[in-house]
């Protein structure tokens, strides 16, 4: 499959890190409320350590954008902001369960948290800092990232891949930091994910 066009280059925007099925929150207890069930999911829990989530856990908390790739998608993900660069990385083991919106929905199993996955902390000028989150999923043998720690980077450069197929990334950014665009946070308050290609707006800067 070809990659996607190069996205539009404008610091303010926040585009889609991949071809995926999406769904955003204004902040963290909304994404709880109407999307993500686990029973012991938290930021701190998502991200691995609870000092990398404290900037995410100010005033009302974090933004959440889930971005869900199936299988037959472009496997790629792809930075969704920039310039910047990133300030660290670090892969939590786990395990590999699917990552559908059953098992997300499903209370008793926390997938998000449970999952292998890549954990990356980015910094922008206008968004700040931004959580990377790329988890592994039944049939995807690795995450695999394309940039080291320091690196630099543009808005669509490919971060990585998962490999062999689909799975599911969580961007969270700081508090008041992005607004979201109003076709995805009605559809989202409704519990509807949202197709959207790599590349397409998401939201703006809203500070």
């Amino acid at each position: 499959m070809l990659p996607p066009a190069t996205p539009c280059q404008d610091a303010t925007v926040f585009v889609s890190s991949a071809d995926c099925r999406a769904i955003v929150f204004p902040n963290f207890e909304e994404a709880a409320r109407v999307w993500i069930k686990g029973c012991k999911f938290s930021v701190a829990e998502l991200l691995g350590n609870s000092a990398a989530a404290e900037p995410f856990l100010r005033k009302s908390g974090c933004s959440v954008a889930v971005l869900r790739l199936a299988p037959q998608d472009y496997h790629r993900f792809h930075f969704p902001c920039g310039p910047g660069q990133v300030l660290s990385q670090k892969c939590l083991s786990g395990e590999y369960y699917s990552v559908n919106p059953v098992a997300i929905n499903n209370s008793s199993v926390d997938v998000l948290t449970e999952n292998c996955r890549s954990v990356s902390i980015l910094q922008h000028a206008g968004f700040g800092l931004v959580a990377f989150v790329a988890v592994g999923a039944t049939l995807v043998g690795s995450v695999e990232l394309l940039r080291k720690e320091g690196s630099d980077f543009r808005k669509g450069d490919c971060y990585g891949y998962f490999q062999y197929g689909g799975s599911t990334c969580v961007l969270l950014t700081e508090p008041g930091a992005v607004q979201w665009d109003k076709d995805l946070l009605d559809a989202s308050a409704r519990g509807l994910e949202t197709f959207v290609r790599m590349g397409e707006r998401m939201g703006t800067c809203a500070n």
